[in-house]
């Protein structure tokens, strides 16, 4: 889909039948490939606020009303009443949206790091900055000058940004909330804070040498 080619899209839906995104620009309902491609306008839901689709059939709110067609017609068939004020709509059956955890619950799946179930059984990925290797772990290319190293207290990690590209890849270095971070320049030491452990820890960039250096307690 060419870049700025929409306007104001919103009710933003998946179909898992068609692997199709579906949403409502204006009162066009419309929807492409997962990759942006085959962008189509299926039919025109005047007033809808939000929009799904689901078995064979396209669905808008409009009001304190749900309006269903066919996909293969061109205007509302059947109407049915809902609460007022709607803002958003969600469909699960369990027939369409089948659980595959199984193939992550295991050992990661494999993975040194993300494991990701699809429907042939899982997929390896790796955090920002991060490499897949062929043994399924994930690496970096850490850097040993020019750089900035920050403290991810949100998602549990320890980034690194190049003062050169502006480029960010995470430390392999296993922390669950760092809160506060130094750097020691001339002994290559990363010290930081978990306040998951209320612990002060020193190790390198490269996560090795790690070594609790105080337990500050949960006081």
């Amino acid at each position: 889909m060419p870049a700025g080619s929409l306007y104001n899209p919103v009710s933003l839906q998946y179909d898992v039948t068609s692997n199709r995104l579906y949403w409502l620009e204006g009162s066009n309902f419309k929807s492409a490939m997962t990759n942006g491609s085959d962008a189509k306008s299926h039919i025109i839901a005047v007033g809808a606020t939000v929009a799904f689709v689901y078995k064979g059939f396209y669905g808008w709110i409009k009001g304190d009303q749900i309006h269903f067609t066919r996909q293969t017609s061109t205007k509302g068939e059947n109407v049915v009443d809902t609460v007022q004020n709607t803002a958003s709509i969600a469909i699960f059956d369990a027939s369409l949206q089948q659980d595959r955890r199984r193939t992550c619950q295991i050992l990661n799946g494999g993975c040194g790091d993300i494991c990701i179930p699809v429907a042939n059984g899982r997929r390896c990925e790796c955090d920002i900055g991060l490499q897949l290797q062929d043994n399924f772990t994930c690496d970096s290319n850490v850097l040993t000058v020019g750089f900035i190293v920050i403290a991810d207290n949100y998602h549990g990690r320890i980034l690194q940004i190049s003062l050169k590209t502006g480029s960010l890849l995470k430390l392999p270095i296993t922390a669950q909330k760092p809160s506060a971070i130094a750097f020691d320049r001339s002994t290559k030491t990363l010290f930081y804070s978990d306040y998951n452990s209320y612990s002060i820890m020193s190790t390198n960039v490269h996560g090795k040498g790690t070594t609790l250096l105080y337990n500050t307690g949960n006081t």
